[in-house]
């Protein structure tokens, strides 16, 4: 594996685990949260059952929020590479834009995978 690689690699795993991270909570705030503390009062369920009821609901919206960590992520790295103007060096070095891109759909394979895995 080249240190292009290694490199493209690196950030897109960075930036996918942060985005995933950021829409699960964006997604459990606004749609569970809500049910789970609505429940907590009407039926008066004691806090470590709610908690484990959040828990056991976080797992579906954390394969929701897979591919739109994965698109987040991509951007963000090629929108990186792009004001860096490291995509400019690469292409000046020989290196083809799919060259560039072939870890990033990779990735993206490997993910999609996790999902249905996870799904």
């Amino acid at each position: 594996m080249k240190i292009v690689d290694r490199y493209i690699i690196k950030e897109i795993v960075s930036a996918f685990i942060a985005s995933t991270i950021i829409f699960t909570s964006i997604l459990a705030g606004s749609t569970i949260l809500f049910q789970i503390i609505g429940d907590i009062v009407r039926y008066d369920i004691p806090i470590s059952q709610a908690f484990q009821l959040l828990v056991l609901k976080t797992n579906i919206l954390i394969a929701l929020s897979f591919p739109m960590g994965t698109l987040l992520s991509t951007i963000f790295v090629f929108g990186k590479l792009n004001s860096g103007s490291e995509i400019i060096a690469f292409r000046s070095c020989g290196i083809h834009f799919i060259r560039i891109a072939r870890p990033v759909f990779i990735i993206g394979f490997i993910i999609s995978l996790l999902t249905i895995w996870f799904n």
